[in-house]
């Protein structure tokens, strides 16, 4: 079961996929550091929307970047 705080995560990465402002970037550091705190069912969803999400753009390259390395830190888990 995912927990209150994960959903809020989630939120918060669906929310900031596709912007083009700071928020893409402090979200995905946010995430980052709480990665050792998450289910892997809650990574799993993030995994998803991200990848998902290519379709429609990640914003600009320097918000690409940081959703990539996001990505990758979450498949590591």
């Amino acid at each position: 079961m995912i927990s209150d705080y994960e959903h809020m995560l989630i939120s918060a990465l669906r929310y900031a996929l596709g912007r083009r402002t700071y928020i893409v970037e402090l979200t995905c550091e946010y995430i980052e550091n709480e990665l050792p705190k998450l289910s892997d069912q809650c990574k799993a969803i993030m995994i998803e929307d991200i990848e998902r999400h290519r379709l429609f753009g990640y914003g600009d390259e320097c918000d690409r970047e940081d959703w990539m390395q996001l990505l990758k830190r979450l498949k590591e888990q």
